[in-house]
């Protein structure tokens, strides 16, 4: 059920279980890989060459592979 956020509520207040739905799953595996102040690798590029490398999407595509793509 994808929309279970609506009613997460009331199935944990009733059942006293946990309660995810696929957004608050998905919403909490993305945080977990996000860059944070706090804790994780900050400026992991650092240590490198102390520069960011810019990154367009698809750059790393050939010609062929670029007219295939939809995000382009």
């Amino acid at each position: 059920m994808t929309n279970l956020k609506t009613y997460s509520d009331a199935l944990r207040q009733s059942t006293g279980l946990p309660v995810w739905d696929a957004i608050t799953n998905a919403d909490f595996f993305i945080s977990a890989f996000k860059d944070n102040p706090r804790f994780g690798l900050n400026e992991w590029q650092a240590p490198w060459d102390e520069t960011i490398d810019e990154y367009t999407l698809g750059q790393n595509l050939n010609a062929q592979q670029k007219g295939k793509a939809l995000f382009l």
